[in-house]
């Protein structure tokens, strides 16, 4: 039998204060730059496929979020982005002054940060599988066709040496239909006192603490 599911109430919403808008620093303008002519040219030559699971999010809006929470947390210095697509919120974080890694199940996507990284000398790791524990995944029920999350792919998770309750801070942007399933691997896996950042293209940039 499946384990239960946390309750919401494990997760706490957090105001992030982030003061006046300012320019971002130069090695982040033009990493972001750079980020998005290879996602536009990415999709310009793929276009004509199905099942692209990755979508980019608000670089600018996510990159003030992340700034608020390291300074206001600085003993959270480790950062994971699940599915991490370019790997440019994972790589903002190392700019930040986070131990930042991303996982990407799609191998194009996994080759095209590595390659945007290195060529910034960002030195973010990028390891590819999915972000999803082999255990919480036998105990999900979830057709994986289509774009959504891949539960049933190769586990980067179970593959290394590092737990989801390891991170700090965990950044992700779920498809809508699956946003309850991110907030409850969150609630079972993170430790305590982490926090999870979630971008929506319709509400906009969330940010919890498990309690």
């Amino acid at each position: 039998m499946p384990p239960p599911r946390h309750k919401r109430s494990a997760l706490s919403k957090v105001e992030v204060n982030l003061g006046p808008v300012q320019d971002l620093p130069s090695a982040v303008a033009a990493f972001l730059s750079d980020a998005r002519a290879r996602i536009d040219a990415f999709f310009d030559l793929c276009r004509h496929l199905r099942n692209l699971g990755f979508f980019p999010s608000d670089y600018e809006a996510v990159y003030a979020v992340l700034k608020s929470i390291r300074e206001s947390n600085p003993e959270a210095t480790r950062l994971c982005e699940w599915g991490s697509g370019f790997g440019v919120i994972a790589g903002l974080g190392t700019l930040l002054g986070y131990e930042a890694c991303g996982i990407e199940i799609d191998g194009r996507c996994v080759i095209a940060s590595r390659s945007l990284l290195q060529d910034h000398g960002v030195d973010t790791e990028i390891l590819e599988g999915t972000f999803i524990p082999e255990s919480y995944a036998e105990s999900r029920e979830m057709n994986t066709d289509g774009c959504g999350t891949v539960l049933d792919g190769p586990g980067a998770i179970d593959e290394v040496d590092v737990e989801i309750e390891d991170f700090d801070l965990i950044f992700a942007f779920p498809w809508p239909d699956e946003q309850e399933m991110y907030f409850d691997l969150f609630a079972r896996h993170a430790a305590v006192g982490a926090i999870l950042v979630t971008y929506s293209a319709l509400e906009g940039i969330l940010v919890q603490r498990k309690n």
